[in-house]
């Protein structure tokens, strides 16, 4: 009997010292960051192809997988706090103008995204969190971007007509997009507990 509970203990002690232990890289508020989830970043940036995600993509501007994880922490933060919601068809809507700029059918991208490891309802749901943050951005940081008829005004010629002068408005906005929600993001985050770990 004795033997069989040393020979137990050897055996679950071996079991803990074979696991490997995952790291604690930083902690954003009350949610920690472990190695794994820079690693997981990385293979989740490769899959995101499929994620139409323009103007998101002109916001990124990280320097490190470590702190565009943080950036992320941060938007999601403020997504939640400010109660961002989608409906089933702002989902459906987006995903149809995904088969539609890659000229593919439903089971064309389902097919796609089993090729690549990825089940459709993990895509939804990255599909769901980019259109909560294309809608953030639409609500709260359009806003905050003043933009003065004297700089529409420098990317026209005389006698632009109304229709000029909304697009080349909404390309000045579009433009400042990436440096509000920056400057956004870095009020955020010196209102927030964060910890680098070494």
């Amino acid at each position: 009997m004795i033997k069989l509970l040393v020979l137990i203990l050897l055996l679950s002690a071996t079991t803990v010292m074979a696991e490997t232990v995952d790291r604690i890289a930083a902690v954003v508020g009350d949610e920690i960051i472990l190695q794994s989830d820079i690693k997981a970043y990385a293979n989740r940036q490769a899959h995101n192809r499929l994620v139409d995600n323009t103007q998101l993509t002109a916001t990124r501007r990280a320097k490190t997988p470590l702190e565009e994880i943080i950036r992320e922490k941060l938007l999601q933060h403020e997504i939640k706090r400010l109660d961002v919601q989608i409906s089933d068809q702002d989902l459906s809507g987006g995903i149809g103008n995904i088969l539609q700029r890659n000229q593919m059918t439903l089971d064309a991208l389902k097919q796609e995204l089993a090729h690549k490891g990825i089940a459709f309802e993990t895509y939804k749901q990255q599909m769901s969190e980019q259109i909560k943050q294309m809608k953030f951005i639409s609500q709260v940081i359009y806003p905050r971007i003043q933009i003065t008829d004297g700089e529409v005004n420098k990317q026209l010629h005389a006698g632009a007509s109304d229709t000029e002068r909304l697009r080349a408005k909404q390309a000045l906005i579009e433009s400042r997009i990436s440096d509000e929600l920056d400057k956004y993001l870095e009020d955020v985050r010196a209102k927030t507990y964060i910890e680098l770990k070494n």
